[in-house]
């Protein structure tokens, strides 16, 4: 089966974003380009979790937040790490 995990309360991108940019070491200011935005096609959507409830007993437990920190951390230490020398043939 295909799982569909998520909390079942919408979120923003935009609330994405701006934690992201809180949570960065840079000084970061987002700019709207007008002419790149477009009406949205979806104007409300959330995960509906029920069957991996019903078959796996999964439950959303971790706040989101904690996920974007977790996906921030991992991106500061691959771009920290010397990327691995590719073989040469």
């Amino acid at each position: 089966s295909v799982y569909n995990l998520g909390s079942g309360r919408p979120v923003p991108v935009r609330h994405l974003l701006d934690h992201l940019v809180r949570r960065s070491s840079l000084p970061l200011e987002v700019e709207v380009d007008p002419e790149r935005l477009r009406p949205a096609e979806v104007p409300l959507t959330c995960c509906q979790a029920q069957l991996a409830e019903r078959e796996l007993g999964w439950r959303a437990e971790i706040p989101l937040e904690t996920s974007l920190d977790d996906i921030l951390e991992d991106w500061r230490a691959r771009v920290a790490s010397p990327a691995p020398a590719a073989d040469v043939l």
